[in-house]
């Protein structure tokens, strides 16, 4: 029954947040497949590293949030069964966003095969989704970290969308063109969820803390290197080979500071143990 309970909520889950992420994402305007993509325009790419985006991200915390909700107390042969379920599951609940994908990209102009093609960017998510799905719903801290993750990059989407300024999946700036303070601050606020993570799942006592914060970024990176080998190039308006290499760089450097932190705690609770004082008797 177990099993049954989890498949069913994670086809509900998936269908529901992917076409959630999607319309919520059109209604932003960070989604906009329909344009005239002539005279300049080279951000078909990028479209469609978005529509795949939504529903990979969906369907990954669809399956994780199912096996949490449907109860992961199983014995460890039938876990991953349970998992691999989910995922499956998660995954056929997700083609909603192949007719929503195909109405919206048949409006682009000036590029081929439109709707066939923003059909293909959804395939491309549901496939790299089922098999992040399997990372995400392995325990605790990668569900905790995938879920900060997705709130940060919806927060620095709308953010920078209502502000005017050019939104990356990634949560970083598209641009440091202006070379202003704040530009150069939310390059590296990624940095800081990282390390956020990392401290937050461990001082939880979480397995592969650190770990945790590579989630969504891996999934990010396989989605957009997917995309790539399809497309044969990117256009300006996002490059995942160059932003690849600044998250890898920063989440290099996100790890070194969450060790920091720990070392500094486990300092500090070796000079200062906190002893649990004794009932009056």
């Amino acid at each position: 029954m177990r099993t049954v309970r989890v498949i069913a909520l994670s086809v509900v889950a998936s269908a529901l947040l992917t076409s959630g992420q999607l319309w919520v994402a059109r209604a932003a305007d960070i989604v906009r497949p329909a344009q005239d993509y002539s005279a300049g325009n080279d951000s078909w790419p990028f479209q469609q590293f978005l529509l795949a985006w939504y529903t990979a991200s969906a369907v990954a915390g669809a399956a994780g949030w199912a096996v949490l909700a449907g109860g992961d107390a199983s014995p460890p042969s039938r876990r991953w069964m349970i998992r691999v379920a989910a995922a499956l599951s998660a995954g056929a609940g997700g083609v909603v966003a192949a007719p929503m994908a195909y109405a919206w990209s048949a409006g682009a102009v000036s590029v081929a095969d439109t709707a066939a093609v923003g059909v293909r960017a959804v395939v491309v998510g549901l496939i790299a989704g089922v098999v992040a799905a399997l990372a995400v719903s392995a325990g605790p801290a990668a569900r905790r970290g995938y879920a900060v993750w997705i709130a940060w990059t919806w927060a620095t989407a709308l953010l920078w969308t209502w502000r005017g300024w050019s939104a990356t999946p990634f949560g970083l700036p598209a641009t440091a063109q202006n070379h202003t303070v704040a530009e150069w601050l939310a390059l590296f606020a990624p940095l800081l969820v990282f390390a956020g993570i990392g401290v937050w799942c461990g001082l939880r006592k979480d397995r592969s803390p650190i770990a945790a914060g590579l989630t969504a970024p891996v999934l990010l990176c396989a989605v957009s290197t997917i995309l790539v080998q399809f497309n044969g190039g990117t256009g300006d308006h996002y490059n995942p080979s160059t932003e690849a290499v600044v998250w890898f760089l920063l989440s290099g450097v996100g790890g070194g500071v969450t060790v920091a932190i720990w070392a500094a705690i486990r300092w500090w609770r070796l000079i200062f143990p906190v002893t649990a004082e004794r009932p009056d008797r």
